[in-house]
């Protein structure tokens, strides 16, 4: 059994996961399999689902009648994992500035509701 495979990250192993639309069965069974010949080269899910958190905005409420999700949380969040991604090519001064707009603007939250409404409103 040749040992020298490299750990696959738990951010490539969820970028796995939502290419090939696995589901968590499908992975574990996988991780499984691969154990067995090669080693422990995939993260558990357990670490793939830390990762994914990382994904999710803030302040998102989910209930069976509808789903608010705050604009401003989804903005800052995305220029969050932006900025993680590429903060070599970003000078400091121009991520300031960006964070500081983004602080200035107003709340807003859209509401999904029975599957097909949407509101937005904002919070003063």
């Amino acid at each position: 059994m040749d040992q020298n495979h490299q750990k696959m990250t738990a951010e490539e192993a969820l970028q796995l996961i939502i290419d090939a639309n696995l589901t968590v069965n499908q992975y574990l069974k996988i991780c499984a399999k691969i154990k067995l010949c090669c080693g422990l080269i995939l993260p558990s899910y357990a670490d793939v689902s830390k990762e994914k958190k990382k994904c999710h905005p803030e302040g998102i409420l989910v209930t069976s009648q509808k789903a608010e999700v705050p604009v401003n949380e989804l903005v800052k969040h995305t220029a969050r994992r932006i900025f993680a991604k590429e903060q070599k090519d970003l000078n400091i001064e121009i991520k300031n500035d960006i964070t500081k707009q983004m602080e200035m603007t107003e709340p807003l939250t859209v509401v999904l509701s029975d599957g097909n409404a949407i509101s937005i409103s904002m919070h003063c």
